[in-house]
């Protein structure tokens, strides 16, 4: 609740972690979002949707990500999205239901649902 101003989150290389804690939806100011090289990430929060001034999202290199939050597609304020390098059981994505130019989602031709 103290964190209720943050505007930038970056976490690099945390090997250990397996999720984000489930307040990090109360980050409504929150505008940018990297996971980096969290080889033991399964998921980052179950409803990514209240955090509605996302701009900037990047998750890279989180090979035991298995799922993406609800509500990523959704998001009014993005901007840039960048995702990539997930565990092979990940095989959908929900597409933005919004203009966000300048997106890349990384290893997209092993998806069976964009």
């Amino acid at each position: 609740k103290n964190l209720i101003a943050l505007k930038k989150l970056i976490i690099l290389d945390c090997l250990n972690a397996i999720s984000l804690p489930s307040h990090l939806e109360c980050l409504t100011s929150l505008q940018e979002l990297r996971l980096i090289g969290c080889n033991k990430m399964e998921n980052i929060i179950a409803d990514i949707a209240p955090l509605v001034n996302l701009r900037r999202v990047i998750i890279r290199y989180c090979t035991n990500m298995t799922c993406l939050p609800t509500g990523i597609s959704d998001l009014p304020r993005l901007e840039e999205l960048v995702i990539g390098e997930f565990s092979s059981e990940l095989d959908m994505f929900p597409f933005p239901t919004i203009d966000t130019n300048g997106n890349e989602i990384i290893g997209r031709s092993k998806f069976k649902s964009l």
